[in-house]
């Protein structure tokens, strides 16, 4: 084995320690026993690992993506809806008003979107009929625009999409934040 194959090896290693290490320490935060730990070393948990890669590669945006502006961790908790608008005059908010009203630790990004658009059931019920803006992920597009996930929840299941923060955002809007 040449020294550019030992490497090679050693690097592997080191990864594949840290995520067993990460993935043992998590089980273990959760509550998860010694037997819960030597069930993945089963056939049968090939599903879970199968679930898992899915979630791990759906992460990654969209093709057009030129710029990765702000992009907040996966809370991974139910979400509330946070209303933007302070009056019951206002119809529309531009962007930047409702990225300043959307105050910067209460913001939900795209991993979260990504969550609750396979599990439309965890939403709340006050979503339907709504548009969801998870401000916690900010992108610029090839042609300079800035965007932000959103979830139009208007049929059976919600709709993943990308609003381009230009002009204003209407009352159907509101901010998707973590429940307390």
């Amino acid at each position: 084995m040449s020294k550019k194959d030992v490497a090679a090896v050693v690097s592997g290693m080191g990864v594949a320690t840290s995520i067993i290490e990460t993935l043992v320490a998590t089980i273990r935060e959760e509550g998860g026993s010694d037997e819960d730990i030597h069930r993945l070393s089963r056939p049968e948990s090939r599903s879970l690992f199968a679930k898992f890669a899915k979630m791990v590669v759906a992460v990654r945006f969209p093709d057009w993506v030129r710029e990765v502006v702000e992009d907040a961790p996966f809370h991974g908790g139910g979400i509330a809806l946070a209303e933007f608008f302070t009056g019951s005059d206002e119809e529309w908010i531009r962007w930047e008003e409702m990225l300043v009203r959307a105050k910067k630790g209460l913001r939900l990004g795209y991993r979260d979107a990504l969550f609750h658009w396979d599990h439309p059931e965890l939403l709340p019920k006050e979503a339907k009929g709504r548009i969801l803006v998870f401000a916690g992920t900010v992108l610029v597009d090839e042609l300079g625009h800035r965007r932000v996930p959103v979830l139009h929840c208007y049929g059976e299941a919600p709709e993943l999409d990308w609003s381009w923060l230009v002009g204003a955002f209407s009352q159907r809007c509101c901010l998707a934040v973590p429940r307390a």
